[in-house]
């Protein structure tokens, strides 16, 4: 889900039903299911903002007007996120 989600900030993949409900969620401004945020069932909030924050990363990478290194500089949490995930996805490869 993560890796897909950094496919869809990147590339413009298909979201998938989770990080598509998130996008809805921040879209609508609202929760994914009736209710407050206790209400939810347990863990999704979290899978959610994971996800989200993936997707967001990647996209602002892509589709901000600066060079590498002054995105990493003003952006440091994204390019945290970035960073991981491109870890994760090495270590999937080299597996």
């Amino acid at each position: 889900m993560i890796l897909a989600a950094a496919d869809s900030g990147q590339y413009g993949e298909p979201p998938g039903e989770l990080l598509e409900l998130a996008l809805d969620c921040v879209r609508h401004k609202t929760m994914p299911r009736a209710g407050g945020i206790w209400e939810q069932p347990a863990g999704l909030m979290e899978k959610l903002r994971i996800l989200h924050n993936v997707h967001d990363s990647y996209y602002d990478m892509v589709n901000t007007n600066m060079d590498q290194q002054k995105w990493t500089e003003a952006y440091p949490g994204k390019f945290s996120i970035v960073a991981r995930v491109g870890r994760m996805r090495s270590e999937l490869e080299d597996g």
